[in-house]
Formats: structure tokens, C-alpha cells, sequence
């Protein structure tokens, strides 16, 4: 999704609490001040994005490669340069994120499903009695109707977490650090040492992703927030608080991120 949703739903979980079931939740996201172009990024949940109309159609840039996606799509991995076209007339999108390995189990795919495909149509997904659950919210006419619909069709799934407790507790932790430890790190948080290969395991099994990649995932989000806000800042100056050692790490995670440098890419988001 639009990093600058994914900013607001992330700042509005952090303080929220937990809900049992297997959605995180479902929002209604106006895009209104979008940028004709913007970021698309994700925080390790597989996320599900219902345009307005059923007629609806999306292009999403790739690198130098153009895409077109149906009114219903899927975004989830490591997002690297792909950015989503805007239209004038887009006056929002509906979001829908699931916990954890939820998603994977209720849409009956593998983690490594969007390893080569970070993005795909809804309908390419394997449970089509779900995803024709998910479509029907299309027959109702309002926003509001159709989120409540959406809630409704994902409360009747309760799925047993198959995470535990500590990695929880680690994945907490990453997130209120905006992702300022290393893998090793993660390993020496607690009295009892954990060992690197079951954190490993544990983030493949669970979001399909690495620990190193999830880690990235979670600072570039909390520096893109508090960057937007406070964009009088120099963002080398506020990066170095997140862990970048110098101008030219931040570059190389700004450009392998959004093909830009960082102060490209904010110089865009100040002048629109």
C-alpha cells in the first residue's frame, strides 16, 4: 500500500490493543493529497487493497516496468522501487491486513509465494470461495457498508497462532526500536540466549521474510514518518538516530528502496 497509509496504520496499532481473530484490521484510507506517484511499501503483513469500483484498475510501476492490476490486489515482501499512479478521480482505497501466517494458511499458499512477485490480482490467490467473499463487497454501495461486510466475512476465521510468546515479544520489540537491532542483537535480549537459526526459522515460517529484511522493513518505515513530519530536517540528521552510519548508507537504502536518494525523494514530498 501507499507508504503514507502504511505510516498511519502502523502509528495506530502501536497504541492499540490487540484483537482476537485473524485481522489485524480493515481501513478506509481517503487518497486525497496523494502525490500523482507514490511509494509502495509494506511492514511484513500481506496486505489486500480494494479499489472503489469494480471497474476499476491500477498501475503500479516496477523499476522501469509498468504494470496493470485488477480492482482487487495483493501487496506483500520486500518492496523495492514500485510506486502506485494516482489518479485524480481515486477517492480511496479500502485496506485489509491479516496477522502474521494467517494470511498463508486462509489463502492456501507458502510464504515464498510473492518472493519473484511482491504484487498480484487477488483472484490469482488459491481459496476462490474466499475471494469471491471478498469481491462481493463490490454489490454494496458505500465505503463504510463495505468495510463492515469485510469485517463480518473475516470474523467467522479463527486460526490457532502458531508463533509464541518470546517471538512476539521480539517482534515488539523490533517495532517500538524502529528496527535498530541487528540479528545478533536479537539474539542476546533476554537472560536465555536464543539462537540465531530459530529467529531465523521462526520470521521465514511466519512472515516468509528474513529477520535482516524485516529489521529493514521496520526502520525505513519509522524514518519515513518522522521525516514527513518534520520535513524542515535534514534526513541525514535525523537517519543517524536510526542506525544509518553515513550519507552514503542512507543513499543506498533510499535508492534501493524508492530509486532515489533521500533527499530526492523528500525534496518530491516537500515541492509535490
Amino acid at each position: 500500500m501507499p507508504i503514507k497509509f502504511l505510516n498511519t496504520i502502523v502509528k495506530r496499532n502501536l497504541i492499540a490493543t490487540p484483537k482476537r481473530g485473524v485481522l489485524e484490521g480493515v481501513y478506509g484510507m481517503c487518497c486525497k493529497g496523494l502525490l500523482n506517484k507514490e511509494l509502495l511499501y509494506n511492514d511484513g503483513n500481506p496486505t489486500i487493497v480494494l479499489m472503489p469500483k469494480s471497474e476499476d484498475r491500477v498501475k503500479i510501476s516496477m523499476g522501469k516496468e509498468e504494470l496493470v492490476f485488477d480492482n482487487a490486489w495483493v501487496t506483500y515482501g520486500d518492496l523495492k522501487n514500485v510506486y502506485m499512479h494516482i489518479p485524480c478521480s481515486l477517492e480511496y482505497v479500502i485496506v485489509m491486513r491479516l496477522k502474521k501466517n494467517y494470511f498463508f494458511e486462509l489463502f492456501n499458499i507458502d510464504t515464498s509465494f510473492f518472493v519473484k512477485r511482491p504484487i498480484c490480482n487477488l483472484e490469482e490467490l488459491n481459496n476462490k470461495p474466499l475471494v469471491q467473499e471478498i469481491m462481493e463487497s463490490y454489490r454494496l454501495s458505500t465505503q463504510n457498508d463495505r468495510i463492515s461486510y469485510l469485517k463480518d466475512v473475516f470474523g467467522a476465521y479463527d486460526y490457532k497462532d502458531t508463533s509464541t510468546n518470546l517471538f512476539d515479544a521480539i517482534v515488539n520489540k523490533i517495532k517500538v526500536s524502529n528496527g535498530a537491532y541487528t540479528v545478533g542483537d536479537l539474539s542476546n535480549l533476554y537472560t536465555t540466549f536464543i539462537h540465531e537459526k530459530w529467529i531465523q526459522r521462526k520470521f521465514k515460517q511466519l512472515y516468509g521474510i528474513s529477520p535482516k529484511q524485516y529489521l529493514r522493513m521496520q526502520r525505513f518505515i519509522s524514518l519515513h514518518e518522522k521525516l514527513l513530519e518534520n520535513k524542515a530536517v535534514n534526513p541525514l540528521d535525523m537517519a543517524l538516530s536510526f542506525g544509518f552510519y553515513d550519507r552514503s548508507h542512507l543513499n543506498k537504502e533510499f535508492k534501493a528502496i524508492t530509486g532515489m536518494t533521500a533527499s530526492s525523494y523528500y525534496a518530491r514530498q516537500v515541492m509535490g
